[in-house]
């Protein structure tokens, strides 16, 4: 393995060059210390500053990601869902998972959200409590593995209840049957078609939540904390958006602030008007800004006691 100067070089000409500014601005603050220009308290303030800022350089990009492909290979499953319209939700049935062999699944854990999937099972650990509880009640049993607490499987379809799920497709190792369910492709895994999938979101008439109304124009999601539903015009509703409701989800209807609460429980769901044109749901929990407020009046705390410490210091300075 062969490496050039030049690429060397390149490589640590960034740290080289944080490193040296570092050694100057302390050299500058030691020096300004020593010749009282600095009280002790202002001192330690634009160390610590200087410090934090260096950890932070030093670590950005510290955390590569790397690319789904490196952990979830393409598959020909994968590929076929890639391909199927979107946004399209849909079900990895699993018939046995146990850990002292090799599991019995359509796709491993993960692999769905690791590739920019939807997929009824989610991130293992990553769902709420209320979530699991509505899905242990369509499977009528826990749906969780006794090898892995963490995990949400189904081994089975209920295509009764499952509409609910905005659950468009369905895959499966061995062959499903049932009049709500048509087989679109067979290639070793069979992905099934399911009719009277509710939309992923929709308006409902007041005090009808549960049945669907007229469906949302579309649907982008740029980010996992913020989707956009554009809506068509028709009478006054609930949106209902079939993703998991957790406090600090807000929306905006046309850049208008209004509230979010549970539909079902589970969902999320806001009032709309007849003209209402486009709604932005996004996360932002009061604790995150809560915490920021703090932190910036103990930051800004730290600020004026150092420079009054600095200014005490060098009155008296002046006075002797």
């Amino acid at each position: 393995l062969s490496v050039s100067f030049a690429t060397v070089a390149a490589s640590t000409a960034a740290p080289a060059g944080r490193f040296v500014g570092l050694l100057a601005l302390g050299t500058i603050l030691l020096l300004l210390w020593r010749g009282n220009h600095l009280s002790p308290g202002l001192a330690r303030g634009l160390v610590l500053a200087l410090i934090t800022a260096d950890l932070l350089a030093a670590g950005a990009g510290r955390a590569p990601t790397a690319p789904a492909d490196l952990a979830y290979p393409p598959t020909p499953t994968l590929d076929r869902l890639r391909q199927l319209e979107s946004p399209a939700r849909f079900l990895a049935l699993t018939p046995e998972w146990r850990l002292d062999r090799h599991p019995v699944s359509v796709l491993p854990p993960n692999a769905a959200t690791a590739c920019g999937l939807d997929d009824v099972n989610g991130y293992d650990s990553l769902y709420t409590l209320r979530y699991k509880s509505f899905l242990n009640r369509l499977a009528g049993k826990e749906t969780s593995p006794p090898a892995n607490g963490n995990l949400v499987l189904f081994d089975a379809f209920q295509a009764a209840e499952f509409p609910l799920l905005a659950c468009r497709y369905v895959l499966s190792l061995a062959p499903l049957t049932g009049d709500g369910l048509e087989l679109l492709f067979d290639d070793g895994v069979k992905v099934y078609a399911v009719r009277g999938a509710y939309p992923r979101a929709y308006v409902a008439a007041a005090g009808e939540a549960l049945r669907p109304g007229r469906p949302a124009a579309a649907i982008h999601s740029p980010a996992p904390t913020r989707v956009t539903v554009d809506l068509e015009g028709g009478t006054a509703g609930t949106l209902v958006l079939l993703d998991s409701f957790y406090p600090g989800w807000q929306a905006r209807v046309d850049g208008v602030k209004t509230a979010v609460s549970p539909v079902h429980e589970t969902f999320r769901g806001g009032r709309v008007g007849a003209r209402a044109g486009r709604v932005e749901f996004y996360y932002r929990p009061g604790a995150f800004g809560l915490g920021l407020y703090l932190g910036l009046a103990a930051l800004a705390g730290v600020v004026c006691v150092a420079v009054s410490g600095w200014v005490a210091r060098t009155g008296t300075g002046r006075r002797a």
